[in-house]
């Protein structure tokens, strides 16, 4: 009789284990709580936005020769070594005279580069499909305290700067119209006065530029054209990922319905906060979407701030982007903008330096 009692209690705090560790489980894979702000949205359809965009493979950088030129142009692009020329539309522009830098490109796959080997922070990408590019001149000229020289003064003056020295070295976009300000920023610097007091240093100023389709933004790896600029003037670096595309019409019962919209976007902001508490999202708002491979999809985004741990142990807030997109049969890589379903590490997040967020930008890897 006392064995089969003790064989019953063994049964039963089997069966507490098991009902224990199903409650933890069951806590633990809790969906966070969904909202969504009020408002309304308009569909790729009401819009009218029935198209794609796909790279036109006639542009681009088609040889090794014409990239080595390219990044020889960019190396040697200097406006203390200008000679006049004159541009389409008949204003002055500045190029350098003949290049005194030479680069020898290696080869990874579509990716051609240079990498000085005495400046590891200098360095020439290009992809010889969509003529993406990342250049930069290297750091070692603006690696002191000291204010940088000839900068441009105020946000006009940036702006000029960047279009003429796109113009000058031909890579202003086909479609102008397309291309607008996002940004003016740059880089900080602390120094320290004779007096022991500290004050902030213009080291570079940043052009962010961005793409609109017929008055539709365009968002993404892709569709940025980035310009920093030093010394007198000195292109510091580039990022262009703009490819030239050719237009594909699509019809209206190729999209999804509202309705599919929102349960979509339901289920990307669950799936890519799994475990954060509470979700708050904005209303889907139409757009286009780059993925950088050759590719613009219209597509909805939707901002969330999202709330991970408890009141107790400390609330923590952050926001985040997620993209869905319009087209049943989308070709665009949305895969790549998957995030964790835990939040960031401190390691991810960006790092604060003075009144700039400097984020790694890994767009060009």
């Amino acid at each position: 009789m006392k064995k089969q009692l003790g064989i019953y209690k063994i049964i039963a705090g089997c069966f507490l284990v098991l009902i224990l560790t199903f409650s933890i489980n069951a806590t633990s894979i809790a969906e966070p709580v969904v909202s969504m702000q009020s408002g309304t949205f308009k569909t790729a359809v009401e819009r009218k936005a029935l198209q794609a965009f796909r790279v036109d493979k006639t542009k681009g950088f088609r040889s090794k020769v014409e990239a080595t030129k390219m990044g020889e142009r960019l190396f040697n692009y200097s406006p203390r070594e200008r000679t006049v020329s004159r541009t389409t539309t008949g204003t002055p522009s500045l190029m350098s005279v003949q290049p005194h830098i030479k680069i020898k490109l290696e080869t990874d796959g579509d990716r051609l580069y240079d990498i000085k080997k005495a400046d590891p922070s200098s360095y020439f990408f290009i992809n010889k499909s969509t003529g993406d590019i990342s250049f930069h001149r290297g750091m070692n000229a603006y690696i002191n305290n000291k204010p940088t020289k000839g900068l441009p003064r105020g946000e006009k003056e940036a702006i000029d700067s960047a279009k003429r020295i796109l113009g000058d070295l031909k890579l202003m976009p086909e479609k102008l119209e397309e291309m607008v300000v996002r940004h003016v920023g740059g880089m900080k610097m602390a120094e320290q006065t004779e007096r022991g007091e500290t004050r902030e240093v213009d080291k570079l100023i940043t052009v962010h530029f961005g793409r609109k389709i017929d008055g539709i933004d365009v968002g993404g790896p892709g569709s940025k054209i980035v310009v920093s600029i030093g010394t007198e003037g000195e292109l510091v670096a580039l990022t262009r990922r703009w490819i030239e595309v050719k237009k594909e019409a699509k019809k209206a019962d190729q999209f999804y319905p509202k309705k599919s919209i929102l349960k979509n976007v339901r289920f990307k902001l669950v799936k890519d906060a799994a475990e954060a508490k509470s979700i708050n999202s904005s209303v889907p708002e139409l757009g286009y979407y780059d993925d950088g491979q050759g590719n613009i999809e219209p597509a909805y985004f939707v901002t969330a701030d999202l709330e991970y741990g408890s009141r107790g142990e400390g609330m923590e807030k952050i926001s985040s982007l997620s993209i869905v997109p319009a087209l049943k049969d989308a070709r665009a890589d949305f895969i790549q903008l998957e995030q964790p379903k835990t939040r960031p590490r401190a390691i991810d997040r960006p790092i604060r330096m003075g009144r700039e967020s400097m984020e790694r930008d890994n767009s060009d890897e």
